[in-house]
């Protein structure tokens, strides 16, 4: 009888707690998207060197270059040199170039924030950069080496197929013969 009681208790409870509000969910903020903008002269110059040719990144990276081995003390000239070393766009890069001149950024005291700041962040991008093209490579050649070995194995295995094949040829030969010399002792008479 108290089963019975008990029974409507509990549908009731579990109904109520399917009618509960459901906690709202925490907004989360829209991620805020950063706007590049020209305004800096290096990012400026960052924006139209992505944007030439190769032929043209390549008569720039020469005009820099020399710029730059004119005049290694002048801030801009080395920034510009970095730039064209370390650019994504850039098909004259060079990493280690690249680092050893951003570092030099780095260290000058004469470098205003805007330029350091600029400077940290594609230290920052060409090292991962290097590291991920090490990584790259080591895994090439760990690719190019058990291929190497994948295709030393697949000789060894043709090699042994054939001694297989060579070995069966010569057993049926011998069975052939015991064949042979079986149905001779059988034919023979005593």
């Amino acid at each position: 009888m108290k089963s019975t009681f008990i029974w409507p208790i509990l549908c009731g409870m579990f109904l109520a707690a399917g009618c509960a509000p459901v906690p709202p969910k925490a907004n989360h903020a829209p991620t805020p998207i950063i706007v590049a903008r020209a305004d800096n002269e290096i990012l400026a110059y960052a924006l139209r060197y992505g944007a030439l040719s190769a032929e043209e990144q390549r008569k720039e990276h020469a005009l820099v270059m020399q710029a730059y081995n004119s005049n290694k003390q002048d801030l801009t000239n080395r920034m510009r040199a970095a730039l064209v070393l370390s650019l994504p766009a850039s098909r004259q890069r060079d990493n280690a170039r690249a680092l050893a001149l951003l570092d030099e950024i780095q260290r000058d005291n004469a470098a205003d924030p805007d330029t350091k700041a600029v400077s940290s962040l594609l230290k920052e991008y060409v090292s991962e950069r290097q590291k991920l093209e090490e990584n790259a490579a080591k895994l090439g050649q760990k690719a190019a080496d058990e291929r190497k070995r994948v295709e030393a194995l697949q000789a060894r295995t043709d090699e042994l197929q054939q001694k297989a094949e060579s070995l069966q040829q010569k057993l049926d030969e011998l069975k052939n013969i015991e064949k042979t010399l079986t149905n001779r002792d059988q034919v023979k008479p005593k």
